[in-house]
């Protein structure tokens, strides 16, 4: 589960960056990592299948949270922070797909925010450079 552990730390550099509408992000992503974080700690220690339910409930505020990111890096290119956006849509839309044995959505959605975030990573090093 990325995020549930390093969510705290994750949350803290988004903050202190100058995104846009930062409060959907201070709001949304705090907001997910509390929910999937007692999923995990249900699904762990006391082996119930409702904390399964309880993580993928918390991943879809992820998405939300991801608005203020979406909204800066389309500042910097429509087209690589559309598909890190929607990439991460699909990939929560996914999650529960996994519950039969069709997680493959997810994957692809991965894969598109991935390349979104590759996309966005290389613009931002040929800025620097």
């Amino acid at each position: 589960m990325r995020g549930t552990l390093a969510g705290g730390e994750e949350v803290r550099y988004y903050h202190l960056a100058r995104l846009e509408k930062p409060k959907i992000m201070d709001y949304f992503a705090i907001l997910a990592i509390i929910i999937t974080l007692a999923g995990l700690i249900i699904a762990t220690f006391l082996r119930e299948f409702l904390g399964i339910e309880i993580i993928v409930v918390g991943y879809t505020f992820e998405p939300i949270a991801g608005i203020s990111i979406y909204l800066t890096a389309n500042k910097i290119n429509k087209v690589f922070s559309s598909l890190f956006f929607w990439g991460a849509v699909i990939f929560t839309a996914g999650l529960p797909l996994y519950l039969v044995n069709f997680g493959y959505l997810s994957i692809i959605g991965d894969v598109i925010k991935m390349l979104g975030i590759i996309g966005l990573l290389s613009l931002s090093r040929k800025v620097k450079a």
